[in-house]
């Protein structure tokens, strides 16, 4: 697991793409969608996460 981390992390792995990132109407703002369009989960405490841990590919 830690391999593939250290991976995706150098950019040597690549995720499916299954949805998409989108700036919604509402609240939560930004959002990752399934392919069929649901919310899965809103997104800027991830990219929160990133920013404050530099540790971005």
């Amino acid at each position: 697991m830690q391999d593939l981390h250290r991976q995706l992390i150098e950019g040597r792995a690549d995720v499916p793409r299954v949805g998409s990132v989108v700036k919604l109407e509402s609240i939560p703002l930004y959002a990752a969608l399934e392919g069929d369009g649901s919310v899965v989960a809103p997104v800027v405490p991830y990219l929160r996460g990133l920013t404050l841990d530099d540790n971005r590919p």
